[in-house]
């Protein structure tokens, strides 16, 4: 069980794990590849590397204290082929929880952070969801 002592500890522990949601779950959804392939490849690490930063840049703007973006890449990596949620509502095609990347964005925006590879997927994510009706 985790144990959280203080709403301080909430917090970092809800940004660190957006750190890894905002990134890998949409690498995921708009290439159709898995934890497996994606934290074992080069340049799918390289991105959500830069995304994680751009996640913890905003955290560390509200004051949370954040684990780096390579100590995050490492709790993501496995050799299992995992879905991530998002990948799994498009191939049902359902809606895409792109909510939480677009909170992180207008967050952002508040806070004076730049987020360009996070608005680049949000923007790829929605065209994706767009046309899943087209698959």
């Amino acid at each position: 069980a985790l144990l959280i002592e203080t709403p301080a500890e909430l917090w970092t522990v809800m940004f660190n794990k957006l750190m890894g949601n905002v990134s890998y779950n949409f690498i995921s959804a708009l290439t159709l590849c898995d934890m497996g392939v994606l934290s074992s490849t080069a340049v799918s690490r390289k991105l959500a590397g830069d995304v994680m930063a751009e996640a913890r840049a905003v955290g560390q703007a509200c004051g949370v204290s954040m684990m780096s973006p390579e100590d995050r890449l490492k709790m993501s990596d496995t050799k299992h082929p995992v879905r991530p949620s998002t990948l799994q509502d498009l191939i049902r095609k359902r809606p895409m929880e792109i909510d939480i990347l677009n909170a992180l964005i207008e967050l952002a925006q508040v806070l004076k952070v730049d987020t360009p590879r996070m608005t680049t997927l949000a923007v790829l994510t929605q065209l994706r969801g767009d046309a899943v009706c087209y698959l």
